[in-house]
């Protein structure tokens, strides 16, 4: 039976369509359109697809750049993040050395109240705050009571991790708004090929089986998921009425 409410709709609205299968179905509907040699007629729709494809480009470009930089600053907040366990060690090492006993115990129990495991053994996201704490501490102990050069190393290298830490937030957060975006244009992207769709069954409106060669099978075909083969991209050329 006709589905009529699907036909009056948005005919490529597909929950379980993957994005990668929509992106690409897309741009390859876009070089059917430009290739077919329409004379002027398909100016509009072109025109208009232009405009969704661009914008859509735009966007996974932001993405794939998005994912490519957080490779780098995952790579980046490893090493610092080693760095400043590296300096917590060494600390750990400098106060444990002190000879007067209680100052020894005071500044241990301090910074290292839960032993040097509490820093690593923590997970990435749990380290933020405790390194932020520790750096508190550091500050509210006279300079007086501990080991020459102690506040300004760590400061450094617990520094570096916090950089490295807050560049990789911010790529994640624009990764993220990025695909928020994407996926907020999906409704538009199908809405165009569904107005394309009609555009081109009253153009070919007596060889309507042309306009199957507008789109890609692989990509928008519910029956043939598996399909490989499929139509060239230029449709066969049969005048269209009118024409």
């Amino acid at each position: 039976m006709i589905k009529l409410t699907r036909l009056c709709g948005d005919v490529f609205a597909e929950e379980q369509r993957p994005l990668e299968d929509l992106s690409a179905g897309l741009r390859d509907h876009f070089k059917r359109l430009e290739a077919y040699p329409h004379g002027g007629k398909f100016d509009e729709i072109i025109t208009a697809t232009r405009e969704i494809v661009d914008r859509w480009n735009t966007i996974e470009l932001a993405i794939n750049a998005g994912q490519n930089t957080q490779q780098g600053g995952r790579a980046a907040t490893t090493d610092d993040r080693e760095k400043a366990l590296n300096r917590l060690r060494r600390n750990y090492a400098a106060l444990d050395a002190l000879e007067d006993d209680t100052l020894r115990a005071k500044l241990l129990q301090r910074f290292y109240p839960r032993g040097l495991e509490q820093y690593t053994d923590a997970k990435l996201d749990s380290l933020d705050p405790l390194l932020d704490a520790y750096l508190q501490l550091l500050a509210a102990v006279p300079a007086a009571e501990l080991p020459p050069s102690f506040a300004a190393r760590t400061t450094t290298d617990l520094a570096a991790f916090d950089t490295a830490r807050t560049e990789q937030i911010g790529q994640q957060a624009d990764t993220t708004r990025a695909r928020e975006q994407r996926k907020a244009m999906v409704p538009e992207v199908t809405n165009l090929l569904t107005n394309n769709l009609y555009t081109l069954c009253l153009h070919f409106r007596t060889e309507r089986g042309q306009v199957i060669g507008f789109f890609n099978r692989r990509y928008f075909d519910e029956t043939a998921a598996d399909v490989v083969a499929d139509a060239p991209v230029v449709p066969p050329v049969v005048p269209p009425v009118g024409g």
